[in-house]
């Protein structure tokens, strides 16, 4: 599910790059956005392997989260 939330940051960054032209800000945003991604969901990935928090919330919340952030760009870019 990783990939695919990846995929769902990149998509508003990519159509906001097509109809605005700002490229760099967007690609800025959207590496920016991923790399945050990919830290929080190791750091929780952790802290669940060590016990500190429940498993089942360290998988999932980082996924359930940057969805959300997705959604919203994606909402704000059409919009």
């Amino acid at each position: 599910l990783a990939s695919l939330v990846m995929l769902l940051l990149a998509a508003p960054v990519a159509h906001g790059m097509r109809r605005r032209g700002g490229a760099m800000g967007s690609l800025a945003l959207g590496t920016v956005i991923g790399l945050v991604f990919l830290l929080s969901s190791g750091i929780l990935s952790s802290m669940g392997q060590a016990g500190a928090l429940p498993a089942v919330v360290a998988v999932w919340a980082p996924l359930i989260f940057f969805a959300a952030v997705a959604g919203a760009i994606m909402v704000y870019v059409e919009g």
